[in-house]
């Protein structure tokens, strides 16, 4: 009798289990938020040091627009997030919500979002800004691309041998 009362809490996410998920869906929704709009270009405004103002147009000068980035991400994956934790005991019922699952999702889309903005600023501040621009295919982007796509590569196996070492 025992063991069906543990064979049937067995799949149920107790309350901690609940809130890591939370967390890590928040994570890997406010990451995917950010890359996503950054790559289809949405128009946030950005704040302008020198002029002390923020601005959807363009103005002259540097600009940061990263502070509106991570506002917006935030404020669409926060209250998504809440949905899907007071949701999660009704999912479970139809979804396998599963605690390592969960842990190597949000690793990945950690490793992927680093990865992109490292690539993106180097892109605008190390080959655009220094002129080292090129029309042609092998020229100082790809040869940027290769390097990053090896390092997330190794960086990323790194990070499997690890957690599998430590679950063992």
């Amino acid at each position: 009798m025992e063991e069906q009362s543990i064979k049937s809490e067995q799949n149920l996410l107790t309350k901690s289990c609940r809130i890591f998920s939370f967390l890590n869906f928040f994570l890997m929704l406010a990451i995917f938020i950010l890359v996503f709009s950054n790559l289809i270009g949405i128009n946030l405004p950005k704040y302008y040091p020198l002029l002390y103002v923020w601005s959807i147009l363009p103005l002259k000068g540097p600009s940061m627009g990263f502070f509106s980035a991570v506002g917006f991400a935030v404020s669409l994956a926060l209250p998504l997030s809440l949905i899907f934790y007071l949701a999660a005991p009704y999912l479970q019922k139809y979804l396998e919500i599963r605690f390592k699952t969960f842990k190597n999702l949000s690793t990945a889309f950690v490793i992927v979002g680093i990865f992109y903005f490292i690539a993106k600023e180097w892109k605008e501040w190390g080959i655009e800004k220094t002129g080292l621009a090129d029309s042609r295919f092998f020229n100082a982007e790809m040869l940027f691309f290769l390097i990053i796509l090896g390092l997330f590569l190794i960086f990323f196996a790194l990070l499997l041998i690890l957690e599998k070492k430590i679950f063992e």
